[in-house]
């Protein structure tokens, strides 16, 4: 972004630089789409189309300094945040005020309830793209709020995994917090390359991680 704090968003700036989903909506708008489904009646369609989906989803909340306008002025088609996720669970109760778990289950009052959240509906939005025949090709962003403060994680990944490098440090902006964040974020990322690989995608599939947030 060429300034600060998405200011670009209140009047008429524009991206200094053409993104991604922006080029891939193009792509779509002259790709011959109608050729490659004659092809595909004949016998000899591709299995892959020249075709884009774009999707960005994350487990935080849209509205949170212009996320999801900001996305969707970047020109992602589908953009799934807590919102989405808080009308598929019937419930908006966030797990810290950035929205929730990047993954898991969470506990109201003792009683264990399943979650919907970004990760589970970033898997089932991969595997429903790759059950079409033929398939189109993805851009798939997912981003994780864990690593920005307060650091909330998952209880039952903290339960299993959490480690004490500061000793005694209660902080609320702290190491100790943002240390396990990292490993969790280290976790995930091998999780979402086996998933990719166990689908048969890994080999066709570029990985780009960045850093978003920051403690």
């Amino acid at each position: 972004m060429p300034v600060d704090f998405t200011t670009e968003l209140a009047g008429t700036a524009k991206m200094y630089q053409t993104c991604f989903p922006q080029v891939f909506d193009h792509i779509n708008s002259v790709t011959h789409l109608e050729d490659e489904k004659l092809s595909l009646l004949n016998g000899n369609g591709p299995d892959v189309t020249d075709q884009w989906d774009t999707a960005h989803i994350a487990s935080f909340t849209g509205i949170w300094d212009h996320t999801k306008n900001l996305l969707q002025y970047a020109g992602f088609n589908t953009i799934v945040d807590t919102q989405n996720l808080g009308k598929i669970k019937g419930e908006m109760e966030f797990d810290s005020y950035l929205g929730y778990y990047d993954e898991g289950i969470q506990s109201f009052f003792s009683i264990r309830v399943l979650r919907v959240d970004g990760l589970e509906v970033f898997w089932k939005y991969v595997d429903k793209t790759i059950e079409r025949k033929p398939r189109n090709r993805m851009l798939l962003g997912w981003m994780s709020s864990t690593t920005h403060t307060p650091f909330v994680i998952n209880p039952k990944w903290k339960k299993d995994n959490f480690r004490d490098y500061i000793k005694g440090e209660t902080t609320w902006d702290n190491v100790n917090g943002y240390l396990n964040a990292v490993k969790w974020t280290d976790d995930k990322v091998q999780e979402i390359i086996l998933g990719f690989r166990e689908r048969g995608l890994e080999n066709e599939t570029l990985f780009i991680m960045y850093p978003s947030y920051h403690p």
